[in-house]
């Protein structure tokens, strides 16, 4: 897999090439995700519980950026696939933990942990089907994606390049423009 850095206006304008992003087929078809620019030290808050971490997360949240990527239909349908998996197993863990809970009818414990793993791992092919996406806390104007199929990542225009790569020199030799000095 790929990388490839764009500026976040080129993004929400939906200035992408009809490229997709996971197999480097042609489409006309994007999917559409929200991500969010949080701070780096809110990951301090993890070891005290998923709770306080996801509270402080939100609250602190400055912006969010809405990425319109495109993507092939087959690759949209494993993504949209592993989310309904992902929500469908968190659903049955939560209702037979209650039902363990309450004891009627009688459900032994280790049901709802399976459905509950199962949802997490769910979340986490779900996460690995999409696209990487590393907003810039700084300056939140460049958006350094990862996973993405090498064909997308040259259509893109800057190639697979890495975001601690991003000199106005190197920039200007894959344009063609010329460099002074």
């Amino acid at each position: 897999m790929a990388s490839a850095v764009l500026t976040v206006d080129r993004l929400e304008r939906g200035d992408l090439p009809p490229v997709c992003c996971k197999t480097g087929e042609r489409t006309r078809v994007t999917v559409e995700r929200r991500h969010r620019v949080i701070p780096g030290w809110t990951w301090a808050l993890l070891p005290l519980g998923v709770v306080p971490f996801l509270l402080v997360a939100l609250l602190s949240t400055r912006r969010t950026v809405t990425v319109m990527l495109p993507m092939s239909r087959r690759a949209a349908r494993r993504l949209r696939t592993a989310d309904r998996l992902a929500r469908l197993c968190f659903f049955s863990g939560v209702m037979t933990a209650l039902g363990a809970a309450t004891g009627r009818p009688p459900i032994p414990w280790v049901v709802p942990a399976a459905l509950l793993a199962a949802a997490a791992l769910s979340i986490g092919v779900a996460r690995m089907l999409w696209v990487g996406v590393d907003l810039s806390y700084t300056s939140a104007r460049l958006v350094h994606l990862a996973r993405v199929h090498p064909r997308f990542a040259e259509a893109v225009g800057y190639g697979p390049i890495d975001v601690r790569d991003l000199s106005v020199s190197r920039l200007a030799r894959r344009v063609g423009v010329p460099v002074a000095g």
